[in-house]
């Protein structure tokens, strides 16, 4: 079974709609913890690792 080919825009797409909600459930997790520290820690890494 081959697998369908997607334009890098549609892959774009794609991995834009996985982080958002990678990103929904690290802060919906984290608003149970009650610890915003953690996510905004884990933000600005992010940031400076991507160089944003």
């Amino acid at each position: 079974m081959k697998l369908p080919h997607m334009s890098p825009m549609n892959w774009l797409y794609f991995m834009f709609i996985f982080f958002c909600i990678m990103f929904s459930f690290l802060f919906f997790f984290d608003s149970n913890n009650k610890d915003n520290d953690s996510m905004l820690h884990f933000v600005s890494l992010k940031k400076s690792n991507f160089k944003w």
